[in-house]
């Protein structure tokens, strides 16, 4: 039955293929198919709870290499290494529970959760139940402001017009028939159809339902979401490599450290101690924790950009997109519809409210038509314009609006022409008439409909109040310039007037309605281009990133918005969903490169776009906000829900844009790249310095010196000494220039060659001089414990003074003030006054076997961290010009 389309079918025959009549099932009936096609729900998606939160945290690959650390060190007796490696993980799994735990909260309250009833006939009359319990073969009754309950073929038809954005992303409610659609594939072309999750928006009808729960458009939808597998984020991937490794590092330097033992024939016992001790030394434990307080803090910037992460490392992704699928309705327009031109009988001029100068007569005199021939009303008219709360159909509010910030007062226009009867709008007639009485003037018939019907019928046009022959030659004139318009994207609404003479009292007939027809103008109507659209397409192409349209608009339309938005170019294609549906995948991968736009697509072939793009290596971000989008969301690396969209879109997406707006997604691009580069500070500066600690240990252990640090001296530099300055870095100001560059590219390493270069720079100065200070002071007579605090105190203070270096990765220090993140001056000052009172304090000295320094001491000390951070300006000079680019 996956096959069968209802709209291509008659109605009799419809009823036949479900075994229903028009006066509804029986309650047998309804029992028995309740059996066979069960309950008209989807499938309910898990609840996130807080234990899943929590327990999500520990998915990171450095937590799980931390927690053998600390398992390692329990087995080995050593308590001290293992609560505090334990403390880290506690802390990192805090700060991610807290942040995504808040973010889940914050997208449950924008989400309105509600069951709805449905009515229906059964037994002969009309009952209201869950909808629930639609079963096929029920005849749904449909009123204006239901949602509809269930998949449906219409019966019968009463000025029914249906708002179908959910499943086609498509504002503009759609005027609906019963009559037999024989060529109907797509959604929008199925007039004849109502769907499950769509909304009534005017008239009524009758329906048989054709198909509910998971066999509606929508349950298709749904199933497309469940298959849909979510990819880990580029830098999940990193970190994950990253992760590993570092494992693989430290592990091949603990086995040489064990294997040079052996054959140094030292105790096997001692030797294995040893080099587990190394192995969990040289591990960053404080790493896992700032990476998260990076990605925490960039959560909150961007929500106060009025973007909401739902997870930590979906703030950081923004950061590597090479590609953003948008689609059209609310995210590059504003939408909502609005009167943008008006066509007279001499000229074209753009809404009189948004004109300079004196308004037209003539297109004033069509938006007070237009308003008196439309239903729309201004519920506060008292209020602001931009607190309006126009009630109606989407364009019949547009041209009310543009009346009513023209200078008309819409009541008392309406209480001046008293309305005595109209003619509906019908999507067979294709216009609405109305029919008032003015007191002293007589009566007037005013009619709105399409621009071919009202044209071909009208005899005279209205020039500046006089009506004059409208000759073929000028109609055919007018013709062009409404099609013109089509071409721009516009949708053209004619509008007519004429003066009764004759007795005519009450109701009329369409014929009256159309005889001695005076044409007074034509609106377009389009849903405007935000003002900062077109500027943000051309920041993202800046940055790098590529903006591609989708939309379910025809391909005309699509391609006169695009080219408002400055997104084509001589190379870019327009590609309709029906030529795309032709192509194969390797097809598509090859052809999408040069695709801007995409028309007509469904949710098929947004998956299958996204995929294309996938499969060249791009990193995507799609933008969507109906159920139609959804599974695209889920796919895309990066999926972006409009915050007035459905519960199902926020629910797949990775973040959710509160204010709608395309630009927000430009400075989440922008917060992106600041965590990326943040995180890169911070990876540098820990790995650095535990590599540092790695060279010392082992260089001491191939010469057969003593070990120059204390395991208890190792966790104090990377957990105390170096926590507060690695947080401070995650305050860094971006860099300028920092939407110039192009994204971080999926396949770069996180440690590029500028990061590993400047690690093992840092390994060789700073545990070489490290060393020599301590052969100085062991060598020289001195005790054990003093050379080590040598070592301790130059290994965290030299560490200290290189941050400077990691705060800017790609200009020297000294184009860059200190000042601009005063919290790394205060975390250096509390660092060195945590590192004094664990030189000179008793308590420290009793735990860090720490013995006092002298000024001399200090002042070898202060002079490695000069040269260190000499040699690392002059070498990082040299790599950029060695390596300008991707380094």
């Amino acid at each position: 039955m996956s096959s069968y389309r209802p709209a291509n079918e008659k109605i009799e025959e419809v009823l036949h293929k479900f075994d229903a009549s028009t006066k509804g099932l029986n309650s047998i009936e309804v029992a028995d198919r309740l059996k066979r096609f069960g309950e008209n729900k989807l499938p309910e998606r898990e609840a996130l709870n807080s234990f899943r939160t929590l327990a999500r945290q520990f998915e990171s690959s450095l937590v799980i290499i931390l927690l053998v650390a600390a398992v390692i060190s329990f087995a080995l007796g050593d308590k001290l290494d293992g609560s505090v490696i334990l403390a880290a993980i506690s802390l990192n799994v805090l700060v991610g529970f807290i942040q995504e735990y808040r973010a889940e909260r914050a997208l449950k309250a924008l989400q309105k959760v509600a069951t709805f009833t449905a009515t229906v006939l059964r037994d002969g009359r009309e009952r209201d139940i869950d909808a629930k319990q639609i079963v096929p073969g029920d005849i749904l009754v449909l009123h204006s402001g239901q949602k509809v309950g269930a998949d449906a073929r219409l019966l019968e038809i009463h000025d029914l017009e249906i708002n179908e954005a959910a499943l086609t992303g498509e504002s503009e409610p759609v005027v609906k028939t019963n009559h037999i659609q024989p060529d109907a594939v797509t959604i929008p072309e199925q007039t004849n159809m109502v769907f499950a999750g769509t909304v009534i928006v005017r008239g009524r009808g009758l329906a048989v339902v054709t198909a509910s729960g998971i066999s509606t458009e929508l349950g298709k939808i749904a199933s497309l979401l469940q298959t849909t597998i979510t990819e880990k984020t580029p830098l999940q991937k990193k970190l994950i490599q990253l992760s590993w490794n570092i494992t693989v590092v430290i592990l091949f330097v603990a086995l040489l450290v064990f294997l040079f033992g052996v054959f140094k024939l030292y105790d096997l016992e001692d030797m294995f101690t040893t080099s587990v001790a190394v192995a969990v030394a040289a591990i960053p434990e404080g790493l896992a924790v700032v990476v998260t307080v990076i990605l925490a803090i960039g959560m909150q910037h961007m929500l106060k950009r009025r973007a909401l992460a739902r997870s930590l490392v979906a703030a950081e992704a923004l950061g590597s997109v090479t590609v953003i699928a948008t689609d059209k309705t609310g995210t590059v327009t504003e939408g909502y519809m609005r009167v943008v031109k008006i066509l007279t009988h001499n000229r074209q001029v753009s809404h009189p409210h948004q004109d300079p100068g004196e308004p037209d007569p003539s297109a004033l005199q069509v938006l007070k038509i237009a308003a008196l021939a439309s239903d729309a009303t201004i519920e506060n008219p008292d209020r602001p314009l931009e607190e309006w709360d126009i009630r109606g159909n989407l364009t019949e509010r547009a041209l009310v609006r543009a009346a009513a910030e023209s200078g008309f007062n819409l009541m008392a226009l309406r209480r001046q022409y008293p309305r005595i009867s109209e003619v509906p709008f019908d999507s067979t007639r294709r216009f609405m008439a109305v029919l008032c009485d003015k007191s002293g003037d007589g009566k007037f018939i005013f009619i709105k409909g399409a621009p071919e019907v009202l044209i071909s019928h009208a005899q005279y046009i209205d020039e500046d109040g006089k009506s004059n022959l409208l000759t073929s030659e000028r109609k055919r004139g007018l013709e062009n310039e409404v099609r013109e318009m089509s071409r721009q994207g516009l949708r053209a609404l004619a509008v007519a007037q004429r003066q009764i003479r004759e007795n005519l009292e009450g109701e009329f007939t369409e014929k009256q309605a159309l005889a001695e027809l005076v044409l007074v103008g034509v609106v377009g109507i389009q849903d405007p281009l935000r003002k900062d659209a077109a500027q943000t397409i051309q920041t993202l192409k800046q940055a790098g990133i590529r903006t591609v349209m989708l939309t379910g608009d025809n391909q005309a339309t699509a391609q006169a918005i695009a080219t408002g938005l400055g997104l084509l170019d001589e190379e870019s294609e327009v590609m309709d969903g029906r030529d795309l549906e032709k192509l194969k995948a390797e097809e598509l991968q090859e052809r999408v490169k040069n695709v801007r736009v995409f028309a007509r697509v469904s949710p098929k072939d947004k998956l299958r776009i996204i995929d294309a793009w996938q499969a060249r290596g791009e990193v995507v971000a799609m933008t969507g906000d109906g159920v139609n989008d959804a599974p695209a969301l889920k796919s895309a690396d990066v999926g972006v829900a409009l915050g007035s969209g459905t519960d199902v879109a926020k629910e797949a997406a990775d973040l959710v844009l509160l204010d709608n707006n395309l630009s927000t997604i430009a400075n989440a691009v922008f917060e992106g790249r600041i965590i990326y580069r943040n995180i890169k500070r911070v990876i540098l500066y820990l790995v650095a310095g535990s590599f540092v600690e790695l060279s010392v240990v082992v260089g001491a252990l191939l010469i057969g010196w003593p070990l120059p640090l204390g395991a208890a001296q190792i966790l104090w530099i990377n957990l105390v000494t170096d926590s507060l300055p690695t947080i401070s870095l995650t305050q860094e100001p971006a860099e300028e220039g920092i939407l110039d560059e192009p994204p971080i590219r999926p396949t770069r390493p996180i440690l590029g060659r500028f990061t590993k270069f400047m690690m093992f720079l840092l390994a060789i100065v700073v545990g070489g001089g490290s060393l020599l200070l301590f052969e100085l002071a062991w060598a020289d007579g001195q005790a054990l414990a003093y050379g080590r605090t040598l070592v301790f105190t130059a290994i965290s203070v030299v560490h200290l003074m290189f941050i400077f270096t990691t705060r800017t990765l790609r200009r020297s220090i000294m184009l860059s003030s200190p000042f601009k993140n005063p919290m790394l001056i205060l975390a250096i000052l509390i660092s060195l006054g945590l590192q004094v009172m664990a030189v000179y304090s008793p308590f420290g000295q009793s735990v860090f076997g720490t013995v006092p320094l002298g000024l001399s001491d200090w002042a070898l000390i202060v002079l490695l961290g000069f040269a260190t951070i000499f040699i690392c300006e002059i070498s990082k000079v040299w790599f950029r010009k060695r390596y300008p680019v991707g380094a």
